[in-house]
């Protein structure tokens, strides 16, 4: 399906250009998305292993890095004329980074987004998937300026914590990239974009580039958004969101713009797992039941992060009330209620054998 255009309130026709997941499903430590062609991909959450006690200061109560980079923020690269929004996004990331580290943004052009948009995203005008793009972006690079830019990783973050994501941006920079639903009222640049808004127009990727107490400031079609808190934090608009660390942020000296060592950041990204399917992290190994009548059941081990049917063998209309599938968490509390129940039973179908008799 070909991209939807808006016209902006300054009567600019621009484009939009994210595709959305079919699903997008929460797993404790990764969130899971379901793509219309089938595929499933797991991304870790960084909420679930930040914490604020490990960081050595509060956030900052506002950033101003656009003013290291307003050059590339003016730049479409390709948005008015092609739905290439994930493209546009990740080379105004680069330029924010490269800008607040070296002075000197990196710029891209509109004819290089919008080649690195057909090579990523395929043939024709179909937009982009979000985690596809930075699977590229960190494996392969995307190219700015001619030369190739990389991430060392990324990772979802939960948008709605308003003291992680001002964290994320204070530490990583203009680093946060989110997956909106475009409501009416958020058409335009270089305006505020309300948290009250409704209805959605389509997909779009913007960067975050900077906040303060009112705004979270997001760069698109050449212009800066202010986009109000309350607009942000909700699920009404914001679909997904994903935290990226480059070299770009940290190349002088190793030390990022943000005052935080390269080692440093690097540890806190590489916790969040590489991108794909990785185990659950160790954690204290469960207690058994204690054993009975010479018997033990365990069933305690860690389910893999995914999305598992089930068949409910219920007749018509009580399969339909019953789930499709069950998210990892669930099946473990389904399988500790039956460790519970047959632990309780086996002394009944297996009782212990009587004492021998003295002689």
């Amino acid at each position: 399906m070909a991209v939807r255009t808006v016209r902006l309130a300054d009567n600019r026709v621009v484009h939009l250009g994210r595709v959305r997941p079919k699903s997008i499903t929460k797993c404790d430590r990764f969130t899971m998305l379901e793509y219309h062609d089938g595929r499933l991909k797991f991304v870790p959450n960084l909420g679930f292993h930040f914490s604020p006690s490990q960081r050595v200061r509060a956030p900052l109560p506002s950033t101003n890095w656009r003013s290291k980079f307003m050059q590339a923020i003016q730049q479409t690269y390709g948005n008015t004329q092609q739905g290439d929004c994930v493209i546009a996004s990740k080379e105004h990331m680069i330029g924010g980074w490269s800008g607040a580290e070296l002075g000197t943004p990196a710029l891209s052009s509109d004819a290089e987004a919008l080649a690195v948009y057909a090579q990523l995203c395929g043939p024709g005008d179909q937009g982009c998937v979000i985690t596809d793009v930075l699977d590229a972006f960190k494996s392969q690079g995307i190219p700015c300026g001619g030369i190739i830019h990389r991430i060392d990783n990324y990772c979802a973050i939960d948008w709605t914590n308003q003291q992680l994501l001002m964290t994320a941006i204070d530490i990583f920079g203009p680093a946060v990239c989110l997956g909106i639903n475009l409501p009416q009222q958020w058409s335009c640049t270089n305006c505020v974009w309300p948290g009250n808004a409704s209805g959605m127009l389509g997909g779009h990727d913007v960067p975050i580039v900077d906040y303060d107490g009112q705004y979270v400031y997001v760069a698109t079609w050449g212009g800066i958004a202010s986009i109000e808190w309350a607009g942000v934090l909700s699920k009404n608009f914001v679909e997904e969101a994903y935290l990226c660390l480059s070299p770009d942020w940290y190349s002088k000296g190793q030390l990022a713009p943000s005052g935080i060592d390269a080692t440093t950041l690097a540890a806190d990204l590489t916790l969040f797992g590489q991108g794909q399917v990785p185990p659950y992290p160790p954690g204290p190994a469960p207690t058994p039941p204690a054993p009975v009548g010479g018997n033990t059941l365990v069933v305690g081990s860690p389910i893999a992060p995914g999305s598992y049917p089930i068949q409910t063998g219920l007749p018509y209309p009580y399969h339909l009330k019953m789930p499709a599938s069950l998210t990892p968490a669930q099946w473990q509390k389904i399988l500790a209620i039956i460790e519970t129940i047959i632990a309780s039973i086996i002394p009944l179908i297996n009782p212990p054998a009587p004492p021998a008799a003295r002689p």
